[in-house]
């Protein structure tokens, strides 16, 4: 029998049959594959395009509740919720509040988990013992949480260089009991050179005041240029800074974001410095208020071009972040940027910050803050740092009294067990006078009495001399 009359056979009609079958089958999927490719694009597009959600999300605004089932008066219809069964009116109030709890401020810190490459080591005024790395920010958090945090919460950023310093058990320790405290690394854009810089440069170039090095002109940047930006970004109207060794060491009563919003403050400080920015920065400045001679009163800029050095030391500062974002302090700070002389020559965070206040604030938007003890002290690295500056000897800041906390006996009492003695076994002998606010080094002592070059500008600002020390006997008398 030939293969054609089998049963079941395999002849060569049934194979042409299965191969028309298995052509069929494959058009059809082939078909059906390009669909549902389309079907993605479709969807992918309709998801994806600029402005479509919104566009479509209007149109089914537009289309109200389903047909036959109206909202009731002056209820609000959610697509994805249904009737909220909430009226216009509580909507509106809802919404103002939640406006209200963006209206924030947050206490920032930038800390260095290691030793500072620039900074003198502190030394703890009860125990003696070294306060270095992530312990000197431990006692600042300590003190700052006893003495303001806990009684008025705010969050509390701690910025840093995503190191490997900082782990995971120097976080739950730092953290532990602190409501509010939050680690933010810097690493990538917002801790990088400016367009144009390298690191090599530093040294290939002489930067100028090469003790200070690339990490610390990064925080000159941050602190000058970059965290305004980020703050606003963030929701918060208002900054408190702290270094890790700043120490809050007395209560403060009151809610200090709440009282730079009801007073109109721009710009608050603990402690006035004097500090120049040097030529180059000066000639910025001078060239900037030329090609803009508006920007400011004339009385501004004559006031700060006649003295440039009085400023504030901003290791304590609080500031309406507005003030930063908005022209004419926004549009200096780009210029200020542009020059990179913040990494060429060093030009710090303070001169910046000083001069864009001093210009851009009236002096009642500024506000000098002198009803809490508060302390910020840098050390002498050197063999000698100045006439009468030894090393391990304060160089920078010092402890400024609380208005209104002593008489001037107990203030000198306390001015030497909490800082005099904590230098009385340095062979090299330290020379710490006291004032009637300040004991420590000369830069901030000289800087606050009233007949100082700091004097003029300080007795126009908000809480400056005009407000005076309770049973202070006169201002500016030293004692060794």
């Amino acid at each position: 029998m030939s293969a054609r009359g089998r049963p079941g056979g395999g002849g060569r009609p049934r194979s042409r049959s299965r191969t028309r079958g298995c052509m069929i089958m494959l058009a059809v999927s082939i078909v059906a594959v390009a669909m549902c490719q389309l079907m993605i694009v479709h969807e992918f597009v309709h998801v994806t395009s600029p402005g479509t959600s919104d566009d479509l999300g209007a149109r089914a605004s537009d289309r109200g509740p389903p047909p036959g089932d109206k909202p009731p008066k002056d209820r609000d219809f959610d697509e994805a919720r249904g009737f909220t069964g909430q009226r216009s009116d509580e909507r509106r109030s809802n919404e103002r509040a939640r406006e209200r709890a963006k209206a924030k401020g947050a206490v920032v810190y930038l800390a260095q988990f290691g030793n500072h490459s620039s900074y003198g080591v502190q030394r703890d005024p009860r125990t003696g013992t070294l306060v270095t790395g992530h312990s000197k920010l431990n006692r600042s958090l300590a003190l700052l949480y006893a003495n303001y945090a806990d009684r008025f919460p705010a969050d509390v950023l701690v910025f840093h260089d995503g190191g490997s310093v900082l782990d995971d058990e120097t976080i739950s320790e730092l953290s532990r009991g602190r409501e509010g405290l939050k680690f933010v690394s810097l690493r990538g854009k917002r801790w990088s050179l400016p367009h144009g810089l390298k690191a090599w440069h530093f040294r290939a170039f002489r930067w100028k005041r090469p003790a200070f090095g690339v990490g610390y002109r990064l925080m000159v940047r941050w602190y000058a240029v970059s965290i305004w930006d980020y703050l606003r970004g963030e929701g918060y109207t208002h900054v408190l800074r702290l270094d890790d060794d700043s120490y809050v060491l007395s209560e403060i009563e009151y809610d200090l974001f709440d009282y730079a919003r009801e007073n109109g403050i721009k710009y608050g400080f603990r402690m006035p410095v004097y500090e120049e920015g040097g030529e180059e920065f000066d000639s910025l400045i001078d060239r900037y208020l030329a090609e803009h001679p508006n920007v400011t009163t004339p009385e501004s800029i004559e006031a700060y071009q006649k003295d440039r050095g009085v400023g504030f030391y901003n290791n304590f500062f609080l500031a309406d972040v507005s003030f930063f974002t908005t022209p004419p302090a926004s549009d200096l700070l780009r210029v200020i940027d542009e020059s990179k002389l913040i990494f060429t020559h060093r030009t710090g965070d303070l001169v910046i910050q000083s001069a864009l206040v001093r210009l851009f604030a009236r002096p009642e938007e500024v506000h000098w803050f002198r009803d809490f003890n508060y302390e910020h002290m840098t050390l002498c690295r050197k063999d000698k740092c100045g006439p009468l500056v030894r090393k391990g000897c304060p160089q920078n800041g010092g402890l400024a009294r609380g208005a209104g906390l002593y008489t001037d006996a107990e203030w000198r009492d306390y001015a030497r067990r909490e800082v005099k003695d904590r230098f009385k076994d340095n062979p090299r002998i330290c020379n710490i006078p006291v004032n009637d606010e300040v004991v420590g080094a000369n830069d901030v002592r000289d800087c606050v009495k009233p007949d100082s070059r700091c004097g003029a500008y300080l007795s126009r600002v908000s809480g400056g001399h005009g407000t005076t020390i309770v049973a202070a006997a006169s201002a500016g008398n030293e004692t060794a």
